[in-house]
């Protein structure tokens, strides 16, 4: 069994991808909730009230939300980052090891790790290298 992945992150494009991908995700959900509280306290819960005092209430209701939200975002970014490095870590062994088979070197068959995903394609990976290498000592003996 490999042992764990020493850094989060194994394929940096991707990943920080879909960090500002989260965080853009979750500046229009914020955004909306604002928006969507203004709407509902000036139409329903304080249709006679002036935009200051609607300002006041919305920042008494909203701005917990908003702290607790700011305090929690950086927890769920670096979860997902490493939530990705579980399938970009795969990705990154299986083209590592191509690239090195490419070049015409003797690679041994790949494993992942316990808790990545794909584990089924090292194992397809690793049926069609054996193949390959079969075929290749069928056409040295034939040689």
């Amino acid at each position: 069994m490999l042992k764990r992945r020493q850094s989060s992150i194994s394929d940096l494009e991707v990943q920080s991808f879909l960090a500002v991908r989260l965080c853009m995700h979750w500046i229009f959900f914020l955004l909306a909730n604002a928006i969507g509280v203004v709407a509902w306290m000036r139409l329903f819960a304080l249709p006679t009230a002036s935009w200051d005092e609607i300002q006041s209430q919305f920042l008494t209701s909203f701005l917990p939300i908003l702290i607790v939200s700011i305090a929690l975002f950086p927890v769920f970014i670096l979860d997902s980052v490493r939530l990705a490095n579980r399938f970009t870590g795969p990705v990154f062994r299986l083209k590592k090891v191509l690239t090195s088979l490419a070049k015409g070197n003797q690679e041994a068959p790949i494993e992942f790790r316990e808790n990545d995903f794909w584990k089924s394609l090292a194992n397809d990976f690793n049926k069609v290298v054996a193949l390959a290498r079969a075929e290749s000592a069928i056409d040295k003996a034939r040689s």
